[in-house]
């Protein structure tokens, strides 16, 4: 009755709170369901999109929830993103921030999530066919970082395969005077 009482895991100097506050980012961290959730955000998703480029960045890592691999599960024809893409006029930023989580998805299930290699083949086959044209102007009429992020995103289109690589090159002009006017593109800074 009149012994000690048990002290908290980390004693006084306050290392059991820490601990706790170390936890707790993890579950605000960005998962598949969370990032669909946000996407539908009426406010933008811009957010969400550079929350998912910015996660996907660090990836694959074992003590890190892969959200490029958790969204595919829950969202294998990436629709939320296509809606992004099918609506109406988006700021460069935004659609920057779509070119890119794309990459992100396409390179993944090109290398490390090669299970998913049929919804990479789909992205691609989607983008051809529906969104090409948003490419290509995307491509040419905006600035350094825009013409970067299509150029990226064009090759993870072609590490999908060769099916793919064939596609993209039977979808896009090589020979066009103003593919050349990439060249001159410099990032200001």
């Amino acid at each position: 009755m009149g012994g000690p009482k048990r002290k908290a895991p980390g004693g006084q100097d306050g290392a059991a709170p820490q601990a706790g506050a170390a936890k707790r980012p993890r579950t605000e961290e960005l998962t598949g369901v969370r990032f669909k959730a946000q996407l539908r955000d009426p406010h933008g998703a811009a957010p969400a999109l550079e929350a998912f480029v910015s996660a996907a960045k660090k990836l694959p890592r074992e003590d890190v929830y892969d959200v490029v691999e958790g969204y595919i599960k829950i969202s294998v024809e990436c629709a939320e993103i296509f809606q992004l893409l099918s609506g109406e006029k988006h700021p460069e930023s935004e659609m920057l921030l779509i070119f890119q989580v794309f990459e992100a998805i396409l390179l993944r299930t090109a290398s490390d999530l090669s299970h998913f290699h049929v919804v990479g083949t789909n992205i691609v086959k989607k983008l051809m066919n529906n969104h090409m044209k948003l490419i290509c102007e995307s491509l040419y009429a905006s600035g350094y970082r825009m013409a970067r992020a299509c150029l990226n995103l064009m090759a993870a289109m072609v590490t999908q395969g060769p099916e793919a690589a064939r596609d993209v090159c039977s979808h896009f002009d090589l020979n066009k005077k103003t593919l050349y006017t990439l060249v001159t593109k410099r990032d200001s800074k």
